[in-house]
């Protein structure tokens, strides 16, 4: 007779696992010694090739995922969203230490266009000056 398997401890045992093997896990992260980005990025023919193929499964998929199945999923993984914020305040926190009188002056910048320039002037006026806060190219 085929062992029973007892799925009401699998969460537990999971947890347990982990925590237990913790140190394992770090320590072949440590061994890496090529980055699995660049490995990456080495394929991207692949992916794309791959990506292309499951269009019709994706589009299918979409479909399928009906509006109240979405906010269903969405609202019960909603309280992971305050954690998140949460632990990304100290960054917050230091980008606008560091950039916050840049930003400032970009406002100012885009603000006194108003009534000289369209929207979409001052649109992208803003993306430029906002690149070059970022150390970016503007094209």
């Amino acid at each position: 007779m085929a062992k029973k398997t007892n799925f009401s401890n699998i969460s537990k045992a999971y947890v347990q696992g982990v925590t237990n093997n913790l140190q394992k896990y770090k320590d072949g992260i440590t061994s890496v010694n090529t980055s699995p980005g660049q490995l990456a990025a080495q394929q991207s023919s692949k992916w794309l090739a791959n990506l292309s193929a499951s269009q019709g499964k994706w589009e299918t998929s979409m479909n399928n995922l009906s509006l109240q199945s979405w906010q269903n999923a969405t609202l019960a993984k909603s309280s992971r969203l305050a954690t998140g914020a949460q632990a990304a305040a100290p960054k917050i926190d230091a980008y606008y230490s560091k950039n916050g009188a840049a930003l400032q002056s970009i406002y100012d910048q885009v603000r006194a266009e108003r009534g000289s320039t369209t929207g979409k002037q001052r649109s992208s006026d803003f993306q430029d000056l906002m690149k070059q806060l970022a150390g970016k190219p503007i094209q």
